[in-house]
């Protein structure tokens, strides 16, 4: 019997849901008798001090999870825990630190175990929801957690949600709204550069800026802490317990400092109103300034927190942040990704059914939903297209097949080039080598930086074969390296380089290339 076309296919896959409820998204999921206490408010409003409280009550033979959006979350939960004399583990996907006779697991979202079964179960940020890229896993945990109690903590805006989802569940559901424990304010007029004073967190959104305005701050006698997106986590994490610890006066940092990091300022200033999305400027979005400036006036430390501009513009786009409100989520905003228990049913039904087939199928499928919307595909598109033509890749389980592409590669040659690699080692069954330093001890920030995403690619890869990619201990090695060298090299200061000739740029720079190169390419 020959295979049925493509299109015969999606539409066969999108008859086993019938008519698109949510239970034929997650078939067998465990739902409708459990509790769900949700805390929702403003940031520094004792939401995760509520979750801590929880999980500090269950004991033996029964198990807790705690899920965060961050590796820095979940490793301060673990951490707090442990303080207190709890068993916890600590799973992400670089990293696994178990205890076997832990009661609580702290994880990053993407990696809960739907199998197993709990007292309680924490689901952080729970707004996260929205997110197209990584919105299908807090989805996934809504609807796949198998526990008693469920907490949800998050932004009010995910309240409508919540109610939907358990008038259709049967769940129960208990919503407290929370309120910040220290006022938050705008001041008067914006706080211009010269009037910025220790114990300011000072945003700005790229690592472009935060070389500049960190050489600007030095140059004015303050010492300087700094975070942004590329920069490892453990790198964050130091210069967070710097500014902590007043030996940084100021911290310079990107959006990255939105969650995750407990920074004890009093004053934030939103140097700028728009950021980069990888295709142009784009203003930046009411909810995050919120979230940003609800950094300001933690709790024990100052009696208020105070937002602002830099410059009127900016200023007045934090007042209007202020006043405003997120907005409500409802479905079918949330994003979904395939559950396990759908691509089983499918495949049980169409043994021969691809990976392009399902994920298309998907799509159709998810686009005619009442329910969730589909996430962004590009990425695992392109990388099918990179491992996709690797026969052997076809005959793994379609499990296998997307839990390989749903590895983190950063889509930059280099890392597409070394995800190729580690993909070949496990498909021919051979031992790829951790990545290393080789002979050059002179590397750039930008360059340790993306040697260490190489090194937490094939950690990532370790914990799911380790048989083809088995040298932890020297990526464990090599990862502590890079964090020092980087660590070492922001302490220092930041410095960009001309991207044609490699010179070092002045501080104050704001162009790409050197005065020589661009004279150069006027002449």
């Amino acid at each position: 019997m020959k295979s049925p076309t493509l299109s015969t296919r999606v539409q066969a896959i999108m008859a086993l849901t019938r008519d698109g409820h949510w239970s034929h998204f997650f078939p067998g999921a465990h739902i409708g008798n459990r509790q769900i206490i949700a805390y929702l408010g403003p940031t520094n409003s004792g939401k995760t001090w509520q979750a801590i409280q929880l999980l500090r009550t269950v004991h033996k033979p029964y198990k807790g999870v705690y899920l965060a959006p961050l590796r820095l979350l979940a490793l301060e939960v673990w951490e707090e825990l442990r303080s207190q004399g709890i068993r916890a583990s600590l799973i992400t996907g670089e990293e696994q630190e178990i205890d076997p006779e832990a009661v609580i697991v702290c994880s990053t979202i993407e990696m809960l175990n739907s199998e197993e079964v709990y007292q309680v179960a924490v689901i952080d940020e729970m707004q996260m929801v929205s997110d197209s890229q990584r919105g299908w896993a807090w989805t996934r945990a809504l609807f796949e957690l198998n526990t008693d109690k469920l907490l949800v903590l998050g932004s009010a805006s995910v309240t409508p949600l919540l109610e939907q989802f358990a008038e259709s569940t049967g769940d129960t559901l208990l919503i407290h709204e929370t309120k910040r424990y220290t006022r938050l304010k705008t001041t008067a007029k914006p706080i211009t550069p010269k009037a910025v004073k220790p114990g300011t967190l000072f945003v700005v959104f790229s690592r472009n800026s935060v070389i500049l305005w960190g050489d600007f701050f030095r140059k004015k006698g303050f010492s300087v802490a700094q975070i942004y997106g590329a920069m490892p986590p453990e790198v964050r994490r130091s210069e967070a317990q710097r500014f902590r610890d007043k030996e940084a006066d100021i911290m310079v940092a990107t959006d990255a400092v939105a969650m995750g990091l407990n920074l004890p300022a009093h004053t934030v200033v939103l140097a700028e109103d728009s950021k980069y999305n990888g295709v142009s400027r784009t203003k930046v979005v009411p909810s995050l300034v919120r979230q940003i400036a609800g950094r300001a006036g933690r709790y024990g430390l100052h009696e208020a927190g105070l937002a602002a501009g830099l410059d009127p513009s900016s200023h007045k786009g934090v007042i209007q942040a202020l006043a405003g409100q997120d907005d409500a989520i409802h479905f079918p905003e949330p994003y979904v990704a395939p559950s396990y228990a759908w691509i089983d049913l499918v495949m049980g039904t169409y043994p021969d059914t691809t990976v392009e087939d399902l994920l298309q199928a998907w799509q159709q499928l998810i686009a005619g939903s009442k329910w969730f919307q589909a996430g962004d595909t590009d990425e695992i598109f392109q990388k099918i297209a990179l491992v996709g033509q690797i026969s052997a890749f076809r005959v793994l389980p379609m499990s296998e097949q997307l839990q390989i592409l749903a590895a983190p590669v950063d889509l930059r040659d280099v890392h597409l080039k070394f995800y190729k690699r580690i993909v070949q080692a496990i498909l021919l069954k051979q031992a790829l080598p951790a990545p290393g330093l080789g002979r050059n001890e002179n590397l750039r920030t930008e360059e340790l930086e993306s040697l260490y995403k190489q090194v937490m690619l094939y950690r990532w890869f370790h914990y799911r074969y380790p048989e083809s990619v088995p040298e932890i201990k020297a990526a464990t090695r090599l990862q502590d390296v890079l964090v020092s060298r980087i660590t070492t090299q922001v302490r220092q200061g930041l410095r960009r380089y001309c991207r044609i000739c490699g010179v070092v740029l002045p501080g104050q720079s704001k162009h790409g290339i050197c005065q020589a190169c661009f004279s150069r390419s006027h002449w």
